[in-house]
């Protein structure tokens, strides 16, 4: 199962090199932040993307693991997109069960980790559909299909998946309940309890809707009576009947309840956590692929750098930076070439002749070409 599985990563082989961080004046030479804002509005993505930005590979290794994933992402993106839906779900499911205690949980908490866990088997198993049959030419997509293959084909996955399935199916039979409320003399509720659990739903035309129908005939002239319409309790204003449930509902379900505890108090270490971080790498390439197919719509060029061991040379070399932010100005394009016979370039110009942009574009150049991308 995945506890007892090697972690992996999209974007660093088994043994990789460490990555070198960028310090504060680093990233604000090379406007990261708002390399971030451009690339995504999702301020959680724009933390994580400044995270991975200022983490520099530093090794061809890694770099060319990169540069093939995506690569292939750009070669598939139906993966791609289908990827990020399912670790964004995971992501989800993760981020609410990390506080929980089984032993300590109400029901409700209870059904919440178990709709969880029912994820992860289900997520498995789409990725493994997803990622099966396919043409990957990069190390790192086939790895990831190796490697979900290897949690599907565990024998403790199989056990799980089916102890969530009969688990479930207990679970998934509730589909309502019956509350019986004592009312005082002003016909305030006083007192709430919990008078069975129902397989059906109710619909809004019950045995009170039938009423008021059976009423209206009888009095037409009766414009005071408020039809009847079945309410949704909003989240963010729970009222006191409705927090008393739990209380009840447990008490009810005591059955139900030891059963989900003793069998969830089995898989408290299966919460597709490393699973749902790969999302995070995910969005690292899908948002740096939308900017260069933005990039190449509005006639800039792209390529995927290669290596050199004995020169650096740019081809209409531009700053990204202001081309992202000036997506209709011209944007003028350099070609630079450093060797071994000329290792410095002396740059001059007048104020705001453009010395600023040409160097940040240069920096700009090596982090985007170390990080694997265009």
């Amino acid at each position: 199962m995945e506890h007892s599985i090697n972690k992996f990563s999209l974007l660093a082989p088994e043994n990789a090199e460490k990555s070198f961080f960028l310090n504060d004046n680093a990233v604000n030479d090379l406007s990261i932040n708002y390399l971030a804002d451009e690339l995504s509005e999702s301020d959680d993505e724009k933390r994580t993307l400044i995270k991975i930005l200022r983490n520099v590979p530093v090794d061809k290794q890694t770099i060319t693991y990169r540069q093939n994933i995506y690569n292939d992402l750009k070669n598939y993106p139906d993966v791609a997109e289908k990827m990020y839906e399912i670790f964004d779900q995971m992501g989800y499911y993760v981020r609410s069960d990390r506080s929980l205690d089984i032993g300590q949980s109400t029901i409700w908490e209870l059904v919440h980790r178990l709709r969880s866990l029912q994820n992860y088997v289900e997520s498995v198993a789409e990725l493994r559909a997803l990622l099966s049959d396919r043409n990957f030419v990069s190390d790192g997509l086939k790895q990831l299909s190796l490697y979900i293959d290897k949690i599907y084909t565990d024998s403790n996955f199989s056990e799980l998946a089916k102890d969530l399935n009969e688990l479930g199916e207990g679970v998934d039979m509730i589909h309502s309940l019956t509350l019986g409320i004592n009312l005082d003399q002003n016909l305030q509720p006083k007192k709430v309890g919990i008078l069975s659990f129902n397989s059906y739903e109710f619909a809004d035309r019950g045995f009170l809707e039938r009423f008021f129908s059976a009423h209206r005939k009888k009095n037409p002239s009766d414009s005071e009576l408020t039809p009847f319409t079945m309410v949704t309790q909003p989240d963010e204003f729970p009222t006191p009947i409705m927090n008393n449930l739990t209380g009840f509902a447990e008490s009810m379900l005591t059955s139900v309840t030891k059963k989900l505890k003793k069998e969830l108090s089995k898989y408290t270490d299966y919460n597709g956590t490393n699973l749902a971080k790969l999302g995070d790498e995910l969005v690292f390439y899908t948002r740096c692929i939308a900017l260069e197919k933005k990039m190449l719509a509005n006639g800039m060029p792209c390529c995927i750098p290669s290596f050199s061991d004995d020169d650096t040379c740019f081809g209409q070399l531009y700053n990204i930076r202001l081309a992202m932010k000036n997506s209709e100005t011209n944007i003028v394009c350099n070609d630079i070439h450093f060797d071994r016979n000329n290792t410095v370039i002396i740059l001059t110009g007048p104020n705001r002749g453009g010395k600023t942009i040409l160097t940040q574009a240069i920096g700009l150049a090596f982090l985007m070409f170390q990080h694997g991308i265009f």
